[in-house]
């Protein structure tokens, strides 16, 4: 979703399909799409745009005060002035706290191995 919506909705048509005749086409079909859909280069708009789906999920859950600190942090990404991690961490979070598996198994939350990540990679780091 955060590298191109309108892919994103074809991949989501492969998966529903029904294809239980041809399975490995429907896996060439999927995997060529995907790497189609990950040249797009991610942009704060298009990350902005999956958070608020995200905070969806949650909305009707949330107190008053953690939806302003969100948006606010949100305002903040998009301006700039905090790295993308922040709001995606209060997401996470969320999804943690209602028990949300389905969010909880999206690569979004873990994109790389812990192992690969360093606290200079934000640039606010030390």
């Amino acid at each position: 979703m955060a590298y191109s919506l309108s892919k994103q909705k074809k991949l989501a048509k492969i998966v529903a399909a029904e294809r239980s005749n041809n399975i490995n086409e429907a896996l060439q079909e999927y995997k060529s799409l995907l790497v189609k859909a990950l040249e797009v280069p991610s942009s704060t708009m298009r990350n902005v745009n999956m958070l608020l789906h995200l905070f969806g999920y949650f909305s009707k859950q949330l107190t008053q005060e953690e939806k302003i600190f969100f948006l606010d942090n949100l305002e903040k990404y998009q301006n700039k002035r905090v790295p993308f991690s922040l709001p995606l961490t209060i997401i996470k979070a969320w999804v943690i706290r209602f028990e949300n598996e389905y969010l909880l198994s999206q690569k979004i939350f873990e994109a790389f191995p812990m192992e690969l990540i360093e606290v200079t990679d934000s640039g606010k780091g030390i």
